[in-house]
């Protein structure tokens, strides 16, 4: 914590050319922040845990009229959301990115409460009602904000506790993660998959009238698919993933050529292209698919066209063909003068 302090609080990041310092305390005295925060501690007899949490606020460069306006913003901020506990608040006006100064605020706040005593808690959605209040106040000074952002899918962060389990190996959990993450690479359905895990020892309950997937492991501990920190262990997407692996098995060993053939009815073109799509997002070596694509949209097949969009707009790896090249060129074959986005959403599944 004093580190952190000391950090947040340097004068070459925090003095302006006038000798202007932009340090100041909520419920405390900026300058005295540790040995206040310690003296809460002391109080309540709670020196252990969590000693503090550390936040950011930045500004989009230029908007910011002045170095008091920027502080003065991220007071409010810390006296709105953390009424009860002491909070340093340090502007730094030496970060630089792009050519331009960045100014920002720095919140270092006391985990236990000078009030009450009460140790400051976080759930998932701290993060998005600090943002939500950071964003009225800054549109109260007139200052641009982000696009409003809302948590989609309800994930439990690792805890300390197990987190520390995990570090000595002795976390149940990250241990069944990691045999799920095993069995994954050697099935191609949701039966192997489940055969795999109970010869592994864990019992697998996947029903299709239930919303979860419950893993009971060889300890007795049970949990579901929603509580393994990832969305890829959904039970949805699960399913998703084996209804493109037996699709693969199926056609597994045809050339590109007897491929094809399947693109003449346009109802197994928009499902099979979907699928070849959506694999090649995640994929690290797909030229041969890329290029039957091509080929296939260059024919007037608008779901190939429509395939290799949306590639080129979600595609997160390095690829040996350059997508984006290919849609330019395929543009006015089906578009004819209109934008590229009229048309690039694949069907959804």
């Amino acid at each position: 914590m004093r580190a952190a302090i000391r950090y947040v609080s340097q004068e070459k990041k925090t003095v302006d050319e006038n000798g202007v310092r932009y340090i100041s305390g909520v419920n405390c005295v900026g300058t005295l922040a540790f040995d206040e925060f310690m003296a809460a501690k002391n109080l309540y007899r709670k020196k252990n845990g969590i000693f503090f949490y550390q936040y950011t606020q930045s500004f989009v460069p230029g908007e910011i009229k002045s170095y008091a306006e920027a502080h003065e913003i991220g007071q409010e901020l810390a006296r709105e959301f953390f009424p009860e506990y002491e909070v340093l608040v340090a502007t730094h006006l030496d970060a630089v990115s792009d050519g331009e100064q960045r100014i920002h605020n720095h919140f270092i706040v006391n985990s236990v409460s000078l009030e009450r005593g009460r140790r400051l808690h976080h759930d998932n959605h701290t993060l998005e009602r600090m943002r939500k209040t950071s964003d009225r106040i800054c549109a109260a000074h007139g200052l641009s904000v982000l696009e409003p952002y809302v948590q989609t899918y309800e994930k439990k962060a690792i805890g300390m506790r197990e987190y520390r389990s995990a570090l000595k190996s002795e976390s149940w959990k990250i241990r069944l993660i990691c045999d799920i993450n095993t069995a994954m690479t050697r099935c191609s359905s949701r039966e192997e998959f489940c055969d795999l895990m109970c010869s592994a020892g864990y019992s697998v309950t996947w029903e299709d009238s239930r919303k979860y997937i419950t893993y009971t492991c060889q300890n007795g501990m049970k949990v579901r698919d929603n509580k393994l920190h990832d969305e890829k262990y959904l039970k949805e997407n699960m399913e998703d993933e084996f209804r493109i692996r037996i699709r693969e098995k199926n056609t597994a060993g045809q050339s590109i050529e007897k491929v094809q053939g399947l693109y003449t009815d346009n109802d197994i073109a928009e499902d099979d292209l979907y699928v070849l799509g959506k694999r090649c997002m995640i994929s690290k070596n797909v030229p041969q698919e890329i290029e039957y694509l091509e080929r296939s949209a260059l024919e007037g097949n608008i779901y190939a066209y429509q395939a290799l969009c949306r590639m080129n707009e979600n595609v997160v790896v390095a690829l040996t063909t350059d997508i984006a090249y290919i849609v330019s060129g395929l543009a006015e074959l089906f578009h004819d003068g209109q934008s590229v986005e009229d048309s690039t959403t694949l069907p959804h599944h």
